[in-house]
């Protein structure tokens, strides 16, 4: 009885068990007010599959794709885009539902700014610097969700804005990657595994009947 309750236990946990913290799939991202380079004077190049439209003057707004920011090379130098303050915005889009930990923006290499937060979903969160050095100052941004109640819904996209810097600094960030780390939302159980519970569930009933009878 114990090995069948058991045996039932490890099946059905197998398709309904949470995946383990790791990096979430970036599908595609849309930027609102990204400075266009050459505008900017950063001398940074990038790439990107959607469409791209004009936004505030020498910025440019990229919408239903993906390119540079979601391509793996962490930091790769001369490419990125560059940010202008309160006016941008950044929605990135995921390949399914998790609980989200971190979002990392890693910084174009020697070219940043001095980004200290980001309203995410509503909540306006506080960055923490990390990553390359730079006359003695980390030059990578983590906002981290631990604790907040954004860590506990499951998302498939999380948009950021509203963009916050230090006191008398430039109010532009650049950005080579972005990296989000997460849990992957259990998936809603198949019409299969309702059937192998309710049969498991009364296989052992029927086992545990059975036995107070012999």
């Amino acid at each position: 009885m114990k090995k069948l309750f058991t045996l039932f236990a490890v099946v059905l946990f197998s398709n309904t068990a949470f995946s383990a913290t790791n990096l979430a799939n970036i599908t595609g991202y849309d930027l609102t007010n990204s400075y266009v380079n050459e505008y900017a004077g950063t001398g940074l190049s990038h790439t990107y599959t959607g469409t791209i439209s004009n936004g505030i003057p020498g910025a440019a707004h990229y919408t239903g794709g993906t390119g540079t920011l979601a391509d793996g090379s962490i930091q790769a130098l001369g490419e990125g885009h560059s940010f202008l303050g309160n006016s941008a915005s950044i929605t990135i889009f995921l390949d399914n539902y998790y609980y989200i930990d971190d979002i990392l923006f890693y910084s174009a290499l020697n070219k940043t700014g001095f980004l200290k937060s980001a309203e995410i979903s509503g909540q306006t969160l506080t960055s923490t610097r990390f990553g390359q050095v730079i006359f003695g100052t980390p030059q990578d941004y983590q906002f981290d969700l631990t604790g907040t109640g954004l860590e506990t819904v499951g998302v498939n996209q999380i948009t950021l804005s509203n963009f916050g810097f230090v006191a008398y600094s430039p109010k532009t960030f650049t950005l080579s990657e972005i990296q989000v780390s997460g849990t992957l939302v259990s998936a809603v159980p198949e019409p299969s595994t309702y059937a192998l519970m309710l049969g498991g569930l009364g296989l052992i009933g029927f086992m545990a009947r059975r036995r107070r009878l012999v």
